[in-house]
């Protein structure tokens, strides 16, 4: 955890460990997903969406098209994340749905 004049952030070093050969040859065809989905943020947020958290990719590890590390760093938002719920009430669901209709 990283505390600075703008929130708190966490530094993530991510070596994905499983379906690496078919990972390898899913980033041959599509390319880099992380690297996508940043390109993606920057448009949505460009368009007017403001996202709940930032997050930063520092640097890749590739080979060829495929990355076999990341080293992001992330806005850290105080509360529980959906998957240490045991259930997911329906004011939590109804905010998703609104936040990919939003999104598309």
């Amino acid at each position: 955890m990283i505390n600075t004049d703008y929130g708190k952030y966490i530094l993530k070093v991510f070596s994905p460990k499983v379906k690496n050969t078919e990972r390898f040859f899913k980033s041959l065809v599509k390319g880099d997903y992380y690297e996508k989905l940043f390109h993606q943020t920057d448009r949505v947020r460009r368009e007017g969406f403001a996202a709940l958290n930032d997050f930063y990719l520092l640097a890749e590890i590739k080979t060829l098209r495929y990355v076999k590390t990341y080293v992001m760093i992330i806005e850290y938002i105080e509360g529980i994340e959906l998957v240490d719920m045991s259930e997911i009430s329906d004011e939590v669901r109804g905010k998703i749905k609104q936040s990919i209709y939003s999104l598309h």
